[in-house]
């Protein structure tokens, strides 16, 4: 879409992995883009790229996933680990917020950052709002969806390599 607002729920809506970083991106737009912060880089990368203009996926499939045992994620399972892994100086840092807060405060600045009128910012800050609560929402109903039968599969978290949610990326992506 032309209109970052729309381009933002679209990445939003779907970005489980950022394999969208393994595929070709403009240099200018990967140099106007922020530095990279220590908590889900990759995804607010592909978010901050789809906020300066389309992202435009080839219909066949160029680049193949693999996904180790020993990833980030895996050896490092608590959030303190994962903060310490990516950065050794966050390893005493304060958290306060839960991790998907702390990520929504990197996509609101990248909000910020980007080259936007004020009616695209606020349009893209509504965005973020109404799909991230809504993920959250399915995320907080989906043990009561699958009971009462609205949802074919569900997976508990903590389960990583099952079957997903309906409408809920899987665990083993972050």
């Amino acid at each position: 879409s032309v209109h970052p607002h729309k381009r933002l729920a679209t990445v939003l809506y779907h970005i489980v992995y950022a394999n969208a970083l393994w595929g070709l991106i403009r240099s200018d737009k990967l140099r106007r883009a922020r530095p990279a912060g220590s908590i889900e880089a990759d995804l607010v990368l592909v978010v901050d790229l789809c906020l300066q203009g389309l992202l435009v996926q080839v219909p066949e499939v160029l680049y193949g996933l693999r996904r180790y045992e020993r990833n980030a994620t895996e050896i490092n399972r608590t959030e303190r680990a994962l903060m310490t892994w990516y950065n050794p100086a966050d390893a005493n840092k304060k958290i306060v917020l839960p991790h998907w807060d702390r990520v929504f405060i990197e996509y609101f600045e990248c909000i910020r950052h980007a080259p936007l009128s004020s009616r695209e910012r606020l349009l893209c800050t509504a965005t973020l709002l109404r799909v991230g609560y809504w993920r959250r929402f399915m995320r907080w109903t989906a043990p009561l969806r699958y009971r009462l039968g609205l949802t074919r599969t569900y997976r508990p978290p903590g389960q990583v390599g099952q079957s997903q949610q309906d409408g809920e990326p899987s665990s083993a992506a972050h």
